[in-house]
């Protein structure tokens, strides 16, 4: 399969394509972190060490419940891609339905579509313009990673990029003391099965068993101190939502991912327009093979 995009100090072209499967992010251990309190032989309180890890537990499954409550959301943008010494600039368009349908479509300086990734119902498809190139496959198995260089799946992208946790946490346990008022709280999120543990960050207050007022500041899975992979979320802002009747939801303006995997590499996003809780077009998450495309198999 012929690589896509290109790497340069300046581009307006989409990521450059990586190939293989995304290295194996470790697995996350962490006991949580409590203040000693009136068990002299251990230093631990067993009725704290419950309280807390049912405020974590409680949080992280509001958190995830609220994410699944929005299905669907779109937005407009800026993304830079650096790898090594390479940068590439983009303007793109998302179109998301959760857990896992997309479409994605990179622009260059003239507002002309040069790229263009479609997943809907477990089938991944691509154009490359320039190349003329049509690409199908299936959206598991690190597929997407042919693509574009992030070593996510399609669901757990949909999820980064929309500020939730891309799975149902079966159980969490705080990783540090829960604050009693405004600030944030740290906590290990665990999956159902053999997935990896994700380590998060909230900022919000009591109570802790409604994301209401809540919203994520990191995701990382990894070592603490080097994580393997880290989405970090900067300023959240109200947006209405169609199916609320205009009702205001908090929404991430900007997102930065950073990641290891044949060297270092980050993506920055910005959203210019966003639209919450609308009803997709018919067939948007699909893409047909334009006459004169070459076909390639993902």
């Amino acid at each position: 399969m012929r690589r896509l995009g290109r790497s340069s100090s300046s581009s307006a072209a989409p990521p450059a394509a990586a190939r293989g499967r995304a290295p194996a992010v470790a697995a996350l251990a962490f006991a949580a972190a409590l203040a000693a309190s009136g068990c002299a032989a251990t230093g631990v309180d067993p009725g704290r060490a419950q309280s807390e890890n049912l405020k974590a537990t409680d949080l992280a499954a509001a958190l995830w419940q609220d994410g699944e409550d929005l299905k669907t959301f779109a937005m407009r943008g800026e993304a830079t891609y650096k790898s090594g010494n390479n940068t590439n600039f983009f303007r793109f368009e998302l179109i998301c339905e959760r857990p896992g349908s997309f479409l994605f479509t990179a622009f260059d300086p003239f507002g002309s579509p040069v790229f263009k990734i479609a997943s809907s119902r477990g089938a991944l498809n691509a154009l490359d313009y320039s190349g003329k190139a049509y690409y199908a496959g299936s959206a598991g198995g690190g597929a997407l990673g042919l693509l574009v260089p992030l070593p996510l799946s399609p669901e757990e992208l949909l999820a980064s990029l929309s500020g939730s946790l891309p799975f149902r946490p079966s159980r969490a346990e705080a990783a540090t003391q829960f604050p009693e008022g405004e600030g944030d709280a740290s906590f290990v999120a665990y999956p159902e099965g053999s997935g990896s543990p994700l380590r998060v960050q909230a900022a919000g207050g009591a109570p802790w068993d409604s994301a209401s007022g809540k919203t994520l500041r990191r995701v990382s899975a990894g070592p603490v101190n080097s994580p393997d992979f880290q989405v970090r979320y900067g300023s959240w802002e109200p947006f209405p939502r169609d199916d609320r009747g205009g009702a205001a939801r908090l929404f991430p303006r900007t997102v930065s991912a950073s990641w290891r995997g044949n060297g270092e590499h980050s993506l920055d996003v910005s959203y210019r327009e966003v639209s919450l809780g609308f009803t997709p077009p018919e067939g948007v998450f699909g893409l047909e093979r334009p006459q004169g495309y070459s076909y390639e198999e993902l």
